[in-house]
């Protein structure tokens, strides 16, 4: 089940090694839509079991598969092609953004043609970024500093921004050669699965791109796994505070943009009106 407008083939499952796949939980997770308390959709809940086949195929993939050995201007045109599948569907992930979150309708289009636009330009980061370099050193005439992909990465998305902000964590990780297991809210993950459609579209080896949608226990759990060498995640102090202690447990890495909503502080001798406009366009 999904909201009008919104044509997703298997809500029911999992994406998890180039396959849609029953989750082994056997439940499902209800989006009920803030305005109106109705239930607008219905997605497959992933149990710790889940998490674990995601992790086993997402290091699978970067292990035994083509795309951390390929070139980042192969990896570029993959990319390119997914942001390509994903701008054929922002209607669909405006509609999907107004249906979870409650937002205005008028506002989605600048929401959604925004984060795919950054897909795509961090898609041609492939061709401009320096991957190597060559450097001074005092021990030998030359040195090449190469920068190589960390390995299987989880992306982690809050409810309030699912896809600008899931998305550009993916498009980074794949351009930098990183398998990707993506974990959005268990209120807002109609994107992500629109996203595992871009990615099959686009061709991605199986593996690339997973998603499994969870509760806390098992996002927990995922974020434990050995298998695991990235964890990127965008949300609350208190989880983040967690996620950062599983990975120095295990000398992990980990990036956590947390807290809350960007206080501002108006000095007394700034006109009271003027900051109120500025503040009221500004999103934080």
């Amino acid at each position: 089940m999904t909201p009008e407008g919104v044509q997703i083939a298997h809500p029911d499952r999992l994406y998890i090694g180039g396959e849609w796949v029953e989750a082994t939980s056997g439940r499902m997770i209800e989006l009920v839509s803030p305005n109106s308390e109705e239930v607008v959709g219905r997605v497959a809940e992933a149990g710790e079991k889940d998490m674990d086949r995601a992790v086993a195929a997402a290091r699978k993939a970067f292990d035994e598969g083509p795309w951390g050995r390929m070139s980042p201007a192969e990896r570029g045109v993959f990319v390119r092609k997914m942001a390509g599948e994903l701008k054929k569907r922002e209607p669909e992930l405006a509609r999907a953004w107004t249906a979870q979150v409650g937002g205005l309708a008028s506002f989605a289009p600048i929401m959604t043609g925004g984060a795919t636009a950054t897909f795509d330009f961090i898609a041609g980061l492939a061709d401009s970024y320096t991957f190597a370099e060559r450097r001074p050193s005092t021990q030998v005439d030359t040195a090449i500093v190469v920068k190589e992909p960390a390995g299987v990465a989880v992306a982690i998305a809050p409810w309030n921004a699912p896809y600008g902000i899931l998305s550009s964590k993916v498009a980074y990780a794949l351009v930098a050669g990183c398998t990707v297991i993506m974990k959005p809210s268990p209120e807002t993950p109609l994107e992500a699965y629109i996203m595992a459609e871009a990615a099959e579209a686009a061709g991605l080896p199986a593996g690339v791109v997973n998603l499994v949608c969870g509760g806390r226990d098992a996002s927990d759990h995922l974020v434990q796994n050995p298998g695991v060498d990235k964890v990127s995640f965008t949300g609350s102090t208190g989880a983040g505070k967690r996620i950062g202690e599983v990975c120095a447990s295990r000398v992990a890495r980990c990036t956590l943009e947390l807290g809350g909503k960007s206080a501002a502080i108006v000095r007394d001798d700034f006109p009271i009106e003027a900051a109120a406009a500025i503040l009221g366009n500004t999103i934080t």
